[in-house]
């Protein structure tokens, strides 16, 4: 930079505006009309632009207004900046109302293998301009922190920087193996499961204790877990080769006890309820790309339980 004077100013793009505006038509009364300006704002704006370039850009008289050489070949190169510049805008404008670009979505593993991983591909289809991009993990994640666009939880929502929508109840069970329960016997109380092997999922809120209720009854087990592990797919495959008893989410148990594999234990008593939500950042403007999958996601999956219920 030669001097203070190329430096660009936070309002420059306004005065180029108001410079083409007045070049393209040699008249500051048709350019302030142009621009919805009054010819006297308009001509502080030329005059200010001027006086910033330390150049004279414009010959005026009453009669009439005319480029000087400066002005000219200036013109030229305010025209293609302003053009890359609605061009630009177009561009942002067009792909915020078309889902484009990257998709970060986070979910917990069997959430995402046994829901999401069947519903991608209708999704990737319907919208050939997005790329997914799936992290399965059981852990929370901050989704500003680690540039996530969706989120799926399953729970309580407690982050209030964020946006939720409700994708579906989450149903849980006791269930366990039949050979299981034909060597050690189905509990007939909440309290017997403390002398049966519990497969138990380690992210679960309450710790090691097991809540179950029937009508106003509630009861508090403390679980000794055979097994323990932070991926409920795995506890379900343990469950289905008769390591123990395990709670499991319908939409990763159900199919196993539609074929058999396994049985409902204490099915006169139910587990605390949660919800499954879509979460995203909360922001002035959310990309075409989150909307559109969350929409697609709420529409699926209350198409599958459209009371919430099965």
């Amino acid at each position: 930079m030669r001097n203070n004077r190329s430096l660009i100013s936070g309002d420059r793009f306004v005065l180029l505006a108001a410079f083409v505006a007045v070049a393209d038509t040699l008249n500051f009364a048709e350019a302030a009309k142009r621009l919805h300006l009054t010819s006297s704002t308009l001509s502080r704006r030329v005059k200010k632009l001027e006086q910033e370039l330390g150049i004279q850009l414009l010959r005026r008289t009453t009669r009439q207004v005319n480029l000087t050489e400066q002005g000219r070949r200036y013109h030229q190169h305010c025209v293609q900046v302003l053009a890359l510049l609605q061009d630009g805008d177009d561009q942002l404008q067009e792909s915020e109302g078309a889902a484009t670009g990257t998709l970060v979505v986070a979910a917990p593993s069997s959430y995402a293998r046994t829901v999401l991983s069947p519903l991608l591909p209708e999704f990737m289809r319907a919208q050939p301009k997005v790329n997914v991009e799936l992290r399965c993990s059981d852990r929370y994640v901050d989704l500003v922190e680690q540039n996530i666009d969706v989120a799926v939880r399953i729970g309580d929502l407690e982050d209030s920087t964020l946006v939720g929508r409700k994708l579906d109840n989450n149903r849980r069970r006791l269930v366990a193996a039949p050979k299981y329960l034909a060597q050690l016997g189905q509990p007939n109380s909440p309290q017997d499961l403390q002398q049966h092997q519990c497969l138990h999922f380690s992210h679960l809120s309450a710790g090691r204790v097991w809540s179950l209720y029937k009508g106003k009854n509630k009861s508090r087990v403390a679980v000794s877990p055979y097994l323990i592990c932070d991926d409920a797919s795995v506890l379900l495959d343990a469950a289905i080769a008769g390591l123990g008893i395990a709670i499991l989410a319908d939409f990763l148990c159900l199919g196993a006890v539609a074929k058999g594999q396994l049985t409902p234990v204490l099915s006169d008593w139910t587990l605390p309820p949660s919800e499954i939500y879509a979460l995203y950042p909360k922001a002035d403007f959310i990309p075409a790309k989150t909307r559109t999958f969350i929409d697609f996601l709420v529409q699926r999956i209350n198409t599958k339980h459209p009371t919430g219920d099965d």
